[in-house]
């Protein structure tokens, strides 16, 4: 080991007059590296006193134990690494002291929010990069502080792929602050690479979504029947699968189809607002499509898709949700049932029939939300 000093009482190999000591440094593997002895022999003697013999030239050293031996190289002196025979000490102090002495010496943050949040810095080649996270399980709207400056703040999406400026900021004394508004466990990218721009305080860098109407109408939901459920359910509210009422959909584990209609509230001017579909809760991941088109997956808080102006009618727009859950369901299930009537097939299974059902399906409210352009 390179850092671990041995231990070893020679006591019974001792013998009166010269003893000799004899040490194999082995380098082994596919592609060894340099290697060699780094040590000190320190005895002990049975009186208390001790004696340290250093590996230098005074050793010989051989290629194999059939020599021929030469003097050893000597690399250093007893105080270089690995050894060390004397504490050293820490090369940085604690965190918090750490801190202390750069606020002393006026060094700022590298970045600090009002709420609590995590974030990670990385300089790129024409600017700097921050990835920033709501540590909590609720929505926050928090003010962060970057140390960056002359600099336009921008947001990119890691979920949407969306890139855009945040133009409402204050940029003073080498830092940035932004106001910042991140759903439970939301993260996202801040970038500062283009000239700054001058702000705009009235803007608002997130949107505020709110709803203009909830999705009330039946839902006709499809099952996989191959997988233990009926082809064919109404749900006239949206509810957990493992609480339905059908003894087989409790343990149901795959994709299920939801579909519905809904019209626009009446005075509704599309062209005017942004749109999004908030799923509320899904458990635990779906795809949306909205009149045929294609809206994306959603796996995350919000549980939302945004939708393009254009595509909403007035009346009669076809909603279409398939929500896939996780197979520990289908696992429980499968544990009470003989081999042969098994729906899965595992190397372990660590449930059993009494193991608690996990929360399946479009949970929602299903609502259809607005932001002001």
């Amino acid at each position: 080991n390179f850092h671990n000093a041995e231990l070893i009482d020679i006591a019974p190999y001792l013998k009166a007059g010269t003893n000799q000591i004899r040490v194999t440094a082995l380098n082994t593997g596919d592609a060894p590296g340099p290697a060699g002895l780094l040590g000190a022999l320190k005895i002990s003697f049975a009186d208390g006193t001790q004696k340290t013999l250093e590996t230098g030239t005074s050793w010989e050293a051989a290629q194999t134990a059939d020599g021929p031996y030469s003097p050893a190289k000597e690399l250093g002196s007893s105080g270089m690494g690995p050894w060390g025979f004397s504490e050293a000490e820490q090369i940085y102090p604690s965190y918090p002291t750490t801190a202390r002495v750069l606020s002393s010496l006026k060094v700022v943050p590298d970045f600090s929010s009002s709420e609590p949040m995590r974030y990670i810095h990385r300089r790129i080649n024409d600017g700097d990069m921050y990835f920033v996270a709501n540590a909590t399980e609720r929505d926050i709207n928090t003010t962060a502080t970057f140390r960056v400056a002359g600099r336009q703040p921008q947001w990119w999406n890691p979920i949407t792929g969306e890139t855009r400026d945040l133009n409402n900021y204050k940029a003073a004394q080498g830092v940035t602050t932004i106001p910042l508004s991140l759903a439970p466990s939301e993260s996202g990218f801040v970038i500062f690479r283009k000239p700054a721009r001058k702000p705009v305080p009235t803007q608002k860098n997130f949107p505020i979504y709110r709803p203009l109407t909830t999705l009330s109408n039946p839902w006709q939901v499809a099952f996989d029947p191959k997988w233990g459920a009926p082809a064919k359910l109404t749900f006239n509210a949206l509810e957990d699968w493992t609480k339905r009422p059908e003894p087989d959909l409790k343990h149901y584990s795959g994709k299920a189809v939801y579909t519905t209609t809904f019209d626009l509230p009446s005075g509704t001017r599309p062209a005017t607002t942004k749109y999004r579909l908030s799923l509320g809760l899904v458990k635990n991941m779906a795809s949306v499509k909205l009149n045929g088109r294609d809206l994306g997956v959603v796996w995350c808080d919000p549980w939302s898709a945004a939708i393009p102006t254009a595509l909403l009618k007035p009346k009669g727009n076809q909603l279409e949700v398939t929500v896939a859950n996780l197979w520990i369901n289908r696992l429980i299930g499968d544990s009470g049932k003989p081999e042969a009537q098994r729906l899965t097939q595992t190397t372990y299974n660590p449930y059993n029939p009494n193991s608690p059902l996990q929360p399946s399906g479009l949970l929602g409210p299903v609502t259809l939300q607005t932001s002001p352009n």
